[in-house]
């Protein structure tokens, strides 16, 4: 009959072999990068979405200015100043949202592994649970072998997994749709008298 640890020649059981069959750095490995592109993805998203956001509505207000100005050249002061807040208030909320929030968001690592394991087909919490019992706030006796089995199970399910895979690509390619149509929309700014229409709405009291 074997042994379930591993002895020295004086049989006497090895310690880093114990230590080694529930080393979880390959599972902390994984999920401290799959943080990492999270975080990185959603800011990357919120300032492509900010921008494009930010020059669409830059283009609709300095032509509604410029159309309505040729119509009607009265005195349009108040008017300008509601655009200059439809542009600041909607922009500013966007990069509050789309970029400072994911930025500061807490993303612990069992929430990290959660985001993991949707990718994972028969992992049945076997990441969260190793993640779970290392935290020594929630340390409870466990079996030695259940340790290591649970270990060697997560370690095997994640063995060659992309982080990747668990990316808002969707969410970053609308987000850069948005900002190549805002950029392509800034080229009427150079319309004659658009480049005006445009200054007065940055600027509503000026003369």
């Amino acid at each position: 009959m074997t042994s379930d640890h591993s002895s020295n020649g004086n049989g006497q059981h090895d310690p880093s072999a114990r230590t080694s069959a529930t080393d979880t750095s390959p599972i902390r490995s994984l999920v401290s990068r799959t943080r990492v592109l999270l975080r990185s993805t959603w800011v990357i998203t919120g300032l492509l979405a900010s921008f494009g956001l930010g020059l669409l509505l830059v283009v609709v207000l300095s032509m509604t200015d410029f159309v309505v100005s040729s119509a009607a050249p009265s005195e349009w002061t108040t008017l300008r100043a509601l655009a200059l807040v439809l542009l600041v208030v909607p922009t500013t909320w966007a990069v509050i949202a789309g970029v400072l929030r994911p930025l500061f968001r807490r993303l612990s690592n069992v929430l990290v592994a959660r985001r993991i394991e949707t990718q994972l087909p028969k992992i049945h919490n076997r990441l969260v649970t190793c993640i779970d019992l290392e935290d020594e706030s929630r340390a409870v006796p466990i079996s030695e072998a259940f340790h290591r089995r649970l270990i060697s199970e997560a370690l095997e399910r994640i063995r060659g997994f992309n982080p990747r895979k668990v990316l808002d690509i969707h969410n970053l390619q609308r987000a850069g749709a948005v900002a190549t149509i805002g950029v392509l929309g800034l080229a009427v700014v150079f319309i004659p008298g658009v480049t005006t229409a445009m200054a007065r709405v940055f600027n509503p009291f000026a003369d």
